[in-house]
């Protein structure tokens, strides 16, 4: 009976050992894994025991997160890099961690914290835009490099679901390195405009009088009202600005070449303007819209021609006709 018990145990033990040995080798392989299986979105653990290992180390760390605090700023942040490094290894697909980590290791290492979100961002089944968005942000507040962010940021916007606040942001990058030049920051606005707009000239058939007739529908813009708004607004200072700068050169400019330049920009300026307000009825000089039944404009006093009123008395309609006297209005 003995020898029988004792027998078993030798046995149980080496079968113990076996799957030891099977498990430490598979282990070993998950730390190793490379960057293509990471990139492909995979857990290098079989069976969904790497998201599980992903998640005790996640607690695990909310638990070390106190000491941490308590180390020396490059200390904690190798420790932080190599914790978060751990779990996004074990699962790639965690985006709660690349996110946390950067911030976490933000403030204490921005270039750690880069390293996770490009990490992050060769899995190419995380698709989120708020990763290269977080990179971007990062690069530009923390190393002070607009060019560098640029390019995470431009990486952010290629995702559907990304928010028009993004795109603005990117405009202000793009400003910033070209130094704040009038003209390259109201061309970023026009395209950031002009990208919102629908497909101008679409045709819809519509009944009428017994026949079919084709009604060319208005270009409308698929931008939100308030960032339609800011768009125009932002068009609007920088043309005024433009003219108002070149026209004060050309004043006192003595040279052919030069004062032709200074007009190229000003007939430049105004395509732009004329492309983005087509239909609106803006002022000639500070390109601002106007009201109908508006003489002079608001804002700079330049005399307009004014539109929506009737040619009898004056009175300010909406309609194609005076509701006063019934006169057509132009």
């Amino acid at each position: 009976m003995n020898s029988r018990i004792s027998f078993s145990s030798i046995v149980f033990l080496l079968a113990a050992l076996a799957a030891s040995i099977i498990l430490s080798s598979k282990l070993a392989k998950a730390r190793a894994v490379d960057c293509v299986t990471v990139a492909q979105g995979q857990s290098p653990m079989d069976g969904g025991l790497g998201k599980f290992i992903s998640h005790i180390n996640w607690m695990r760390l909310i638990q070390l997160r106190g000491t941490v605090d308590t180390m020396g700023g490059d200390k904690a942040a190798g420790l932080l890099a190599k914790k978060y490094n751990e779990i996004t290894d074990h699962d790639p697909m965690f985006a709660a961690a690349y996110e946390e980590g950067a911030l976490d290791l933000g403030w204490q290492n921005p270039q750690e914290s880069l390293n996770l979100l490009d990490k992050a961002m060769r899995v190419s089944k995380l698709n989120d835009w708020k990763i290269p968005f977080m990179a971007g942000f990062i690069a530009k507040t923390r190393l002070k490099d607009p060019a560098r962010a640029i390019a995470y940021v431009e990486e952010s916007i290629k995702h559907p679901d990304c928010p028009g606040y993004v795109q603005r942001y990117l405009i202000n990058l793009k400003s910033e390195v070209a130094n704040g030049d009038p003209m390259v920051t109201l061309n970023l606005w026009t395209e950031y405009y002009e990208a919102g707009r629908a497909p101008k000239d679409s045709i819809e058939p519509r009944m009428g009088r017994g026949v079919l007739r084709p009604r060319i529908a208005m270009r409308t813009n698929t931008l939100a009202e308030a960032d339609r708004h800011m768009a125009l607004t932002r068009i609007s200072q920088l043309s005024s600005k433009i003219i108002a700068d070149a026209q004060a050169a050309q004043a006192t400019e003595k040279e052919p070449g030069r004062k032709k330049e200074l007009q190229d920009k000003i007939d430049n300026v105004g395509k732009i303007v004329n492309q983005v307000y087509g239909g609106i009825h803006i002022c000639s000089k500070c390109f601002r819209p106007f009201s109908a039944g508006d003489n002079f404009c608001v804002f700079d006093g330049t005399k307009l021609q004014p539109y929506g009123t009737c040619p009898k008395d004056g009175t300010v309609t909406r309609d194609a006709y005076c509701q006063k006297c019934g006169t057509k209005v132009n």
